[in-house]
């Protein structure tokens, strides 16, 4: 954890997982039309759930559960789903307007630095969402201010795993190429998440690109699962590619 330092928790401080965590709200019940419900108690927690549909009746059975634990807890729910489950691109255009509002991160770094013990050495920093311009694409997904928060700073750990890589067209996650290879300490750990999409891939190829220019040796590998993950080390450190 000691390597994380400054710039570890800022990588996945806009992943939204089952459930995102926003600011506080009033109370307020609804139900529209698209499938959206909305219920709470005082406001403490304004939390999102997307379900793959809102229309089948285990899902109705959740719905009601999670209502009556947001009336005990006080939370204000945001609760919507597709109108079947096999309707992919409304269920991901939910997920992305939801990730796409940036309103989530504050919320989120409150609830985790009030629920964990942050170490004294870390420093969480929430930056905005924002489009970016990497060769042919300006329509890279990054954050703003990336390169003058974190430039003059060197770092032998960097974890990537966000900004959301779609939709992303060339390339993804390119935040780091503003800083390298002068944010880089002598020996050095880069890790990927999601490298089984085409993004992620471009990316890495102008990250090796920015190293080589540099003369910089490094070790690469890859670990595959549901989803690929890709390593990039010092010599040092080449044992961590082939584990």
């Amino acid at each position: 954890m000691s390597y994380l330092k400054k710039i570890g928790a800022l990588f996945v401080s806009s992943a939204l997982l089952a459930a995102a965590l926003t600011g506080c709200g009033s109370s307020s019940g609804s139900t529209s039309d698209t499938g959206s419900q909305a219920e709470g108690g005082d406001g403490n927690y304004n939390i999102s759930i997307v379900f793959k549909t809102t229309s089948n009746e285990y899902t109705q059975y959740m719905i009601a559960g999670a209502k009556k634990a947001a009336e005990e807890t006080g939370a204000v729910l945001d609760m919507k789903g597709a109108t079947s489950e096999t309707a992919y691109d409304e269920q991901q255009n939910m997920i992305e307007t939801d990730l796409h509002a940036n309103k989530y991160d504050a919320s989120w770094i409150k609830f985790y630095e009030n629920t964990n013990d942050v170490l004294k050495t870390s420093t969480i920093i929430q930056l905005d969402l924002c489009k970016k311009q990497v060769r042919e694409d300006n329509d890279v997904i990054g954050y703003a201010g990336f390169k003058e928060t974190f430039s003059g700073q060197k770092f032998d750990l960097i974890s990537i795993d966000a900004p959301f890589g779609t939709p992303c067209y060339i390339y993804a996650r390119t935040d780091i190429l503003e800083l390298l290879p002068d944010c880089l300490k002598k020996d050095f750990v880069i890790l990927l998440d999601d490298y089984n999409r085409k993004g992620e891939q471009n990316m890495i190829k102008l990250l090796k690109e920015k190293l080589e220019d540099k003369q910089i040796e490094y070790c690469e590998g890859i670990y595959s699962g549901n989803k690929d993950t890709f390593v990039i080390t010092s010599l040092k450190y080449k044992f961590l590619v082939s584990l």
